[in-house]
């Protein structure tokens, strides 16, 4: 999937897969990895890190359904049935603070005075509402200050499509 994946994302992807299953599975051959092998590798951090743990697990279990759907392993999926050994893990999502609304007003005002890009930034950011990574590599070619919009490229779009964010007198005031 490198082709089709961010280089960010797929670099992410074999990281994890690297770190937490790899370096402690050694030089196995995958027909030597069995549920019980990685029910001790994913069990101890099943509770305590419960996200990379879970997507340890699906990176395993998604490199053998590779493996079988290209003809290179024709045994069981080691992964398969494995989360019902596992102790239920109750997730308790912390979101991140946010402002109140009518605090907005005065905190923007805040960043007009700081000579800084990155308050700038910050500022494209609130009135666009779009991602941080977007409006950090915006580049000028982008902007269409004749039309009042810009015009984000694919490559830089979650969804991998082009997206054209039309640009309010302030935001292009901020440019």
């Amino acid at each position: 999937h490198k082709l089709e994946w961010s280089k960010g994302h797929s670099g992410r992807w074999w990281d994890g897969l690297q770190r937490h299953v790899l370096d402690h599975i050694g030089d196995k051959h995958v027909s030597e990895v069995s549920s019980t092998h990685l029910l001790d590798l994913i069990g101890p951090m099943w509770s305590t890190k419960h996200e990379t743990a879970k997507r340890a697990l699906q990176r395993v279990g998604a490199v053998y359904d590779y493996l079988t759907g290209a003809g290179l392993y024709m045994g069981p999926n080691p992964t398969q049935g494995l989360r019902r050994a596992l102790p239920k893990v109750r997730n308790k999502t912390e979101n991140f603070a946010s402002m109140d609304w009518q605090s907005v007003p005065d905190f923007f005002q805040s960043l007009a005075q700081r000579p800084s890009l990155s308050a700038r930034a910050l500022q494209f950011l609130i009135l666009t509402a779009c991602r941080s990574g977007e409006v950090r590599g915006a580049l000028w070619q982008e902007i269409d200050y004749a039309e009042a919009t810009w015009a984000i490229p694919s490559e830089r779009m979650k969804a991998r499509r082009p997206h054209v964010v039309p640009l309010s007198p302030e935001a292009l005031g901020v440019l």
